[in-house]
């Protein structure tokens, strides 16, 4: 189908949905984190089981994210004995009950060498992997070791280029 816009709406005769306004941007700028907006996402540890995500904006599937200060996020107790990873997501979720782009967080299961979970990408949801964070066994405060910067690498999450 063909389409066009924008157009001055005369008694009501033209009307643009969010699909239409986003799609003008398809080919021109990649999905991703900014580089060059705030602290860039990235994950860092707070205290205790808490992390911190650092200001930015994103763009990812089709629709914008902005980051204004540290948002902060209470991971799940670590196991007694065994390990997991925490995978820090910005979950877009285009369903008509959700409509919305929020930070969540994707758990493996409990295991000696647990496996990184995978992003989950259909047609109605798409998530971007910010950070793995490793989980150790025992453990009551996540380290800058044991998170994973993902924001670089395309297949989990990317840095918006452009034009």
């Amino acid at each position: 189908m063909w389409t066009s816009g924008f157009f001055n709406s005369v008694n009501g005769d033209r009307a643009y949905n969010a699909q239409q306004m986003s799609s003008i941007f398809e080919g021109l700028i990649t999905d991703g984190v900014y580089a060059s907006v705030g602290n860039k996402m990235v994950v860092r540890p707070n205290s205790g089981m808490t992390i911190q995500i650092a200001s930015g904006r994103g763009w990812f599937a089709k629709h914008w994210v902005n980051n204004d200060s540290e948002y902060l996020v209470t991971l799940e107790a670590s196991d007694v004995t065994l390990n997991r990873y925490a995978a820090v997501c910005v979950r877009v979720d285009e369903s008509e009950s959700v409509r919305n782009a929020a930070v969540y967080v994707k758990y493996s299961e409990f295991a000696t060498t647990p496996v990184k979970p995978t992003m989950t990408r259909t047609e109605a949801v798409k998530e971007y992997c910010l950070a793995y964070v490793y989980i150790k066994a025992g453990v009551s405060a996540i380290t800058a070791a044991d998170i994973e910067d993902t924001r670089g690498n395309n297949n989990l999450c990317g840095w918006v280029t452009g034009l």
